[in-house]
């Protein structure tokens, strides 16, 4: 507020900085109404704009503030971005809308690991791991090849549906297929699983 006083012009940059800082430390609200105030005085909203807020509305009670932000990147013509699609991805399905996600994800036309990643893991949170697993011999099919991250969502994706071979399977083969060594997260999903 002082800026201005001081004859230091508010750009975008400035915007960002006080919504990523409010999202830092857990004020969405207040971050949401910087952001509504910012385009209110027509300041254009950039991609780090977005990537700044869309966090702050991953969660079950901000289905509707997920779609707002999502009409602002597309008037904005930020939807192509591959950060700001992954993460809205990744908003739509924490927020509860799986729909909303796989609708994002299909139009995405430059996905990579971590898009895919995003859209499995929308699949396993739903309780769809039938779905994931699809996504996944898509993704194969593709051309793309697994992380430390699919690899961990896909076993336990096996697991839900009780098919122990199969995940233990791919968890015997992942350093032969995909040149992945288990880790923590691996183990962990195998434990599950067995358990």
């Amino acid at each position: 507020q002082m800026m201005e006083s001081y004859g230091v012009k508010r750009d975008t940059a400035s915007w960002n900085a006080l919504i990523a800082g409010s999202v830092h430390n857990v004020h969405s609200d207040r971050a949401l109404r910087i952001f509504r105030q910012m385009q209110s005085l027509l300041v254009r909203p950039d991609y780090i704009t977005i990537l700044s807020i869309i966090p702050a509305f991953a969660n079950l009670v901000a289905f509707s503030k997920v779609r707002e932000i999502h009409a602002c990147i597309f008037h904005n013509n930020l939807e192509m971005d591959g950060k700001i699609a992954n993460a809205l991805i990744n908003a739509y399905s924490k927020s509860g809308d799986l729909a909303g996600a796989c609708a994002v994800f299909d139009r995405h036309s430059s996905r990579n690991i971590i898009s895919w990643n995003c859209i499995i893991l929308a699949h396993l949170l739903h309780g769809s791991p039938s779905e994931a697993l699809d996504r996944f011999c898509e993704m194969k099919q593709e051309g793309v090849r697994p992380d430390h991250t699919t690899l961990t969502a896909v076993i336990k994706a096996y697991g839900l549906q009780g098919k122990v071979s199969e995940a233990k399977q791919i968890f015997y083969n992942m350093t032969h297929d995909y040149n992945i060594t288990p880790d923590l997260d691996h183990y962990a999903a195998i434990v599950d699983l067995l358990g």
